[in-house]
């Protein structure tokens, strides 16, 4: 579950929230739709998705990635910019990442029937652990991403694609830095634009 990006763009809204971290993947547990407010979360990781597999610096960093763990390149480098979104923290958020972290975990309580199983057995962990405070090392990030693949069906590769961040650090996050004000006007007009057209 990528979740810090997701959170960013989406905290106006606890229902959003959890729309972005389900990703357009899933549909509600009993076959109804979600509210519209899950439903523009769910598309605000849908634009994430787009903005990341469009840009060519994204697509140059995912050349960093070791093939064996090519098939998971864009999983990968959505943690990627999780870990570098919460290291460099105090350049866009506007509340303490402490503060943050435990909004989005209160969102995960508050809303966890919402919920499905593989998601909601992630969501579960990261209440217990609060290992998304720890995002911000690289042994943190690696320790998240152990504890999500125990949930998922991902290759021990992704487990290893650490090390690519390591060995590449100074490249990812000068790119990451570079695009990341890009992405905040794209999904912030893409948002709104949404938001009217529902309006409408």
């Amino acid at each position: 579950m990528e979740i810090i990006v997701n959170a960013y763009y989406s905290s106006h809204n606890a229902e959003t929230m959890v729309g972005s971290f389900l990703g357009h993947g899933y549909i509600n547990n009993h076959n109804n739709k979600f509210s519209s407010s899950i439903e523009e979360g769910q598309l605000i990781s849908h634009y994430i998705d787009e903005f990341i597999q469009k840009h060519p610096l994204c697509r140059k960093s995912i050349d960093l990635i070791s093939p064996k763990a090519r098939k998971y390149a864009h999983t990968i480098l959505r943690l990627y910019y999780d870990h570098l979104l919460a290291r460099n923290w105090d350049q866009y958020g506007t509340s303490s990442y402490e503060d943050f972290c435990a909004e989005i975990i209160g969102v995960m309580k508050e809303h966890n029937s919402l919920f499905p199983y593989k998601p909601k057995r992630v969501a579960n962990r990261i209440i217990k652990k609060k290992g998304i405070l720890e995002l911000r090392t690289i042994n943190g990030l690696n320790q998240y991403i152990q504890d999500m693949t125990r949930y998922n069906s991902y290759n021990s590769s992704i487990c290893e694609s650490v090390g690519d961040l390591v060995k590449n650090y100074d490249t990812f996050n000068r790119d990451f830095r570079e695009i990341f004000p890009e992405m905040e006007k794209e999904i912030a007009y893409k948002t709104e634009k949404l938001v009217l057209s529902q309006a409408s």
